[in-house]
């Protein structure tokens, strides 16, 4: 069965292995470093469980949505701020889940700086997932444990990927006890590409990477934030995060996505989830400055269970209505995926039998050009902050 286009199409989304009554389908990493299902034949009995519940395969909304409300949101406590990416929208909504005695299903670092989702009731786990993780998770056994837990009547908040949610609503369908809030996705990286990363780091400094955080706020704010890399030996490694960092170059340049990212068919108005939250690039000048550059949040609210949701937790912050069409100029990957890089194929063909270091070379020659440098610089001068606040207020 899955006779598809697994290549182009899948998620890797493992609806298909949770959903096997025999257990005959493994997630395997093809050469591109991304899962792909692969069933094993003599325990498959042809159910077609698999293919009916793909949501690559079946997209069965018949209507676009079109959100109930979409604000801006930051928090009006803010002392934690350098925590999470942008307004700090998901931590509160974790909270409450777990005040109401539930779990959250959400994205870490593990112990080998994979990015892995797991399911807890426990806030330090839960902190964890605040950051970005600018690589494709693994659900492993998520959506088991989830519909385990609703069997309980147990509530479970399940963030991720539009993709990732799609598999929940096709495995779980639409039970009230799951809340989904989705992160405005780009694109999910290759593991592979980020495991060769970590490794030449890892050479460099001579010493095991700890933990990342690809979105500092440090000196210079929200707007132009900062890759902070932490080693086991105590040293720390700080890049300009577009602009310096080059995994994050490449990231920003679509070089390494998963082939179905280009086509995503779960974006924005086509979303399954009741809550989609992403970084509000683009505010207005004031916004910014009554935030004082911590970082603020767009939260499209799809549907009124979403609603009920956020009002929960909306005496935490400051909030504006927004209107989507204003909210999209420089958000565009809330609505539609972004454009395939015309070098990916070479990368990933050169991929195959390199080194760490040649594929960090292949990144920077294949991405960086004479503006990547410019920024650098006028980032090491210290004016690269100033001028995009100036550009922020020129535009509001």
């Amino acid at each position: 069965m899955l006779e598809f286009d697994k290549r182009h199409k899948c998620f890797g989304c493992t609806a298909c292995k949770s959903i096997c009554p025999q257990q005959a389908i493994e997630m395997i990493e093809n050469e591109e470093g991304f899962l792909e299902p692969k069933i094993i034949e003599e325990k498959c009995i042809k159910c077609g469980l698999c293919e009916r519940k793909c949501p690559a395969i079946n997209y069965n909304q018949k209507e676009k949505i079109n959100p109930l409300k979409v604000i801006s949101a930051y928090k009006k406590n803010s002392k934690d701020y350098k925590n999470y990416t942008s307004g700090g929208v998901f931590i509160e909504l974790a909270k409450k889940i777990i005040e109401e005695n539930g779990y959250v299903c959400g994205c870490i670092w593990n112990d080998n700086m994979e990015a892995e989702h797991i399911l807890t009731n426990n806030i330090s786990e839960i902190e964890k997932m605040q950051t970005s993780k600018y690589v494709q998770s693994n659900l492993k056994d998520c959506i088991k444990r989830i519909k385990e837990l609703t069997k309980d009547e147990i509530k479970v908040l399940f963030t991720g990927t539009a993709c990732q949610i799609a598999a929940v609503k096709s495995v779980l369908e639409d039970n009230d006890l799951i809340y989904t809030c989705e992160i405005v996705c780009h694109g999910v990286p290759s593991p592979k590409v980020w495991r060769k990363y970590v490794g030449y780091m890892e050479k460099k400094t001579k010493s095991k990477i700890k933990n990342v955080n690809f979105r500092f706020k440090g000196k210079y704010g929200w707007i132009t934030p900062f890759s902070k890399y932490y080693f086991e030996n105590g040293k720390e490694k700080r890049f300009l995060t577009y602009n310096e960092d080059v995994y994050l170059q490449g990231f920003s340049k679509s070089l390494f996505y998963r082939k179905s990212c280009y086509n995503c068919i779960y974006k924005g108005k086509k979303s399954l989830s009741d809550v989609i939250i992403g970084d509000f690039w683009g505010c207005p000048s004031k916004l910014l400055e009554n935030n004082h550059n911590k970082g603020i949040s767009i939260v499209l609210i799809n549907n009124e269970k979403g609603k009920r949701l956020f009002d929960k937790i909306s005496e935490h912050y400051i909030i504006n209505e927004e209107v989507l069409e204003d909210v999209i100029k420089e958000n565009s990957p809330i609505i539609k995926p972004v454009e395939e890089n015309d070098n990916r194929q070479k990368f990933f063909e050169d991929l195959i039998d390199i080194s760490d270091e040649k594929m960090v070379e292949n990144i920077k020659k294949l991405t960086f050009n004479k503006n990547t440098y410019i920024k650098q610089w006028m980032y090491k001068l210290g004016i690269l902050e100033k001028l995009k606040m100036n550009r922020y207020r020129k535009k509001h």
